[in-house]
């Protein structure tokens, strides 16, 4: 008997090390929705605390319509304290309508480090839960790990608020992956950072065949639609759309996307940044460290404007590689005592790169305007703080990066040499970078609009630079190479 019993004792102890806990799975059926409107019952909150995560798994279409009957309920709809919470859909349908929660996170909240996950959804859909009129309201989502929502036909997200940071979605990090028809981040608000998401480290959009949509979200303290902790990317998605995104506070930046980091957006097929607007820097992208967008087959960044720098962006660095589509930037707008950057305002120390390789890149209608008392606008599209420099300008033959607006260079510039029409040492270019009038009305037709500076050497390596009706080109010093070509409009001067 103690033999038995010791290689019991054995067995199992040999066996602790292999154990493997196993996430709990409850059925989450159309009867345990609550539609408050005619219901005597009353909401319970689901609360669950299980190391090994608790999954809710879909058998039909699930809907949450004010579980409170017009007041609030007793707690956030599904609560999970030690693990973490997936939501499995089936291809089926999840709905939170007008879910007032009080001062509590209205649909899902994880309390731990762990996971709160959505996935494999035909819809997944939450509005007003909680709504602005819910003053103590935290929001929708929040988990102090990471907030997933993958392989979801169409996801709607609108009209949501939080006190807190995040309308929406509040967490370490975000990833939204697999939409398949079309993700709407509309109307949301935070009191404070991110009027749709916020989170500490870094958000991962990607593989999104739908067209995602951020509109109309306002946030106070940064980051009207994402305020983003950490490096964040958004990788070969189909249609990204920023559009009438705001922040209201008096210091805030990133009227779309405030991020502490690098942002990257490549190989998506279109960007759209629209009407867009911050207090501060960077009407629609702000980033204290390096913007990138390349691969995309068209940018439009038309009409956002910021109070102090960059119109619509505001970065360390800028990288932008215009695809087939090329990229158009178009009536941006920075008004301020001292305005910088109509469109694109580079920091202290911060470098600028613009190619494009199969469309034109076009600067038109940008502008500057200093407030009273003493109000005046000018034309202006880039400005480049001290130390910052050029890192590329090339266009692909056929194609040109025209300026219809000038630059503008703080004295202190840059020794290094840019190379136009030099993307490396074994790649050239043979396109056409233009500096021209022509867009300028005759009121607007005077020196300042005309004038543009880049406060380094410069050398025309390959294809051409065409200065045209009136235009100033002042530089450190410019020379050419015999592959390329300089053409000068009478009235002109470089």
């Amino acid at each position: 008997m103690k033999t038995s019993v010791s290689m019991l004792l054995a067995l199992l102890c040999s066996g602790a090390s292999s154990i493997v806990l196993h996430a709990a799975t409850t059925p989450l059926n159309p009867e345990d929705g609550f539609i408050g409107e005619g219901n005597t019952n009353t909401f319970s909150p689901k609360s669950t605390t299980d190391a090994a995560g608790t999954t809710y798994s879909l058998t039909g279409e699930v809907l949450y319509i004010d579980p409170g009957k017009g007041g609030s309920i007793t707690g956030t709809c599904f609560v999970e304290t030690a693990g973490d919470l997936t939501f499995l859909g089936n291809g089926n349908t999840l709905k939170f309508l007008s879910v007032d929660a009080g001062a509590n996170i209205a649909v899902a909240h994880v309390q731990g480090s762990k996971n709160l996950s959505f996935t494999d959804f035909l819809s997944l859909v939450i509005t007003e839960s909680p709504k602005s009129a819910v003053t103590t309201g935290k929001g929708s989502l929040v988990s102090l790990g990471a907030v997933q929502l993958q392989d979801i036909n169409t996801l709607v997200l609108t009209s949501n608020a939080s006190v807190e940071d995040g309308g929406v979605i509040k967490g370490n990090s975000c990833l939204i992956q697999g939409i398949k028809n079309s993700a709407i981040f509309g109307q949301n608000t935070s009191s404070k950072k991110g009027g749709a998401i916020s989170t500490t480290q870094g958000l991962t959009i990607e593989n999104n065949l739908g067209t995602l949509k951020f509109n109309e979200n306002k946030a106070v303290t940064s980051g009207g639609a994402l305020d983003l902790g950490a490096a964040s990317t958004f990788t070969a998605n189909h249609e990204l759309i920023f559009s009438q995104n705001k922040t209201s506070g008096n210091a805030a930046n990133g009227g779309a996307i405030n991020c502490s980091g690098d942002l990257t957006f490549t190989d998506n097929t279109s960007l759209l940044l629209q009407e867009n607007s911050t207090m501060q820097d960077g009407g629609a992208l702000c980033s204290t460290g390096t913007i990138s967008i390349t691969g995309s087959d068209s940018i439009n960044v038309i009409g956002n404007t910021s109070g102090q720098k960059g119109g619509a962006i505001s970065a360390a660095s800028l990288k932008i590689l215009g695809g087939q589509g090329g990229a158009l930037f178009s009536n941006n707008v920075v008004t301020h005592a001292t305005p910088l950057g109509g469109a694109i305002f580079i920091n202290t120390g911060g470098s600028l790169q613009l190619f494009t390789q199969g469309g034109d890149i076009v600067f038109e209608g940008n502008q500057v305007t200093t407030t009273a008392p003493n109000a005046t606008t000018k034309r202006n599209v880039i400005h480049l703080e001290s130390t910052a420099k050029w890192t590329g300008l090339a266009a692909s033959q056929g194609n040109a990066i025209y300026f219809y607006d000038p630059i503008t260079t703080n004295d202190t510039g840059a020794s290094d040499n840019l190379r136009i029409n030099e993307v490396s040492a074994n790649q050239k270019l043979s396109g056409s970078i233009v500096f021209s009038g022509e867009r300028l009305s005759t009121a607007e037709a005077i020196a300042e609009n005309l004038t543009s500076r880049i406060n380094q050497p410069v050398t025309l390596v390959e294809g051409s630079l065409v200065l045209k009706q009136g235009v100033t080109l002042i530089t450190q010093g410019f020379s050419q190479e015999p592959e390329s070509t300089l053409l000068l409009d009478l009235g002109t001067s470089l």
